[in-house]
């Protein structure tokens, strides 16, 4: 990836450290197919007291089941099996302990093969009975070159000691738009660098609301729509706005982005939903009887 000058510079003397290590991500190709996406992937999608659910992503149909316990050298249960379509199947697994830690991996079938593949073991812990919880949320990570990948990791570091149900990022995290140079490569480096820092949450569900500089500008011919799918399905999905529930409480992330069609005035108020992301919201919160109801949006 080549910088003009004058950003090398700057780089160079305020944050020497992250240009280096922004500059080795931008280009070791070995790093590129390091976090590049599988062709199966699971993330947590809701915690109860009792059972949680994963939402599976696949590229192609198979099977699938869940084996899981609370040791971790050993599997005392598993799951009933899931007929797996191209996209996204959700597995719900039951009757835990509350606050208890589980650790499970997932088993996969896809086409014609005849012997199931594993996943790697993953955790979680259920939550208490009363409902009682914590989440965390950020806002506008950016890692450019004003930021320190040294204090971003510890603050990561201090997210994981906390323990939080879930994670929720508001936005501002891949900055494609802000690339000097936008090709293929500069692009995938983006969502790579952003991947390996999220790969230090150790497991927690992480969400994602998508920010006015990670690249999906309605108005905008310039569009990383299909990185985003690519490298985080399960954290936005197909569409990059969604619900999600955790005990007694609604949590909705929403994207003003990709259908704002022009580029909005100084007010903002050009900023839109568009009718059918509008509808779905007035519905899902109609809908919902949870006594918490948390929206998440940039901006």
């Amino acid at each position: 990836m080549s910088f003009p000058r004058d950003f090398i510079n700057k780089a160079l003397t305020r944050r020497s450290a992250l240009k280096f290590s922004l500059a080795a991500l931008f280009t070791t190709p070995a790093l590129s197919k390091a976090f590049g996406a599988t062709s199966v992937s699971t993330k947590v999608m809701r915690i109860g007291s009792t059972s949680f659910t994963i939402n599976i992503s696949s590229t192609s149909a198979g099977k699938a089941y869940v084996e899981y316990g609370y040791s971790k050298t050993k599997y005392s249960s598993k799951s009933p099996i899931v007929t797996l379509t191209k996209g996204m199947t959700a597995l719900n697994i039951e009757g835990l302990k509350a606050e208890t830690k589980v650790y499970y991996r997932l088993r996969y079938l896809l086409g014609t093969k005849t012997t199931y593949s594993a996943l790697s073991q993953e955790t979680i812990t259920t939550s208490k009975a009363s409902g009682d919880y914590v989440f965390g949320v950020q806002a506008d990570p950016h890692m450019d070159e004003n930021s320190s990948a040294e204090v971003y990791s510890q603050t990561l570091e201090q997210v994981v000691k906390a323990s939080p149900a879930f994670f929720m990022d508001l936005g501002d995290i891949f900055m494609t738009d802000k690339l000097p140079n936008k090709t293929e490569a500069n692009i995938r480096a983006r969502y790579e660098l952003m991947k390996g820092f999220y790969d230090k949450l150790n497991g927690i569900p992480l969400y994602i609301t998508l920010g006015n500089h990670d690249g999906e500008l309605g108005y905008s011919n310039f569009n990383t729509r299909k990185y985003r799918k690519e490298y985080f399905p399960q954290q936005t999905g197909d569409l990059a706005y969604y619900s999600f529930t955790s005990p007694d409480a609604l949590h909705i992330s929403l994207d003003i982005f990709n259908y704002t069609m022009e580029n909005p005035k100084d007010d903002g108020w050009q900023w839109t939903l568009g009718r059918t992301q509008y509808d779905w919201l007035k519905t899902t919160l109609e809908n919902s009887k949870a006594t918490h109801k948390f929206v998440y949006v940039h901006h």
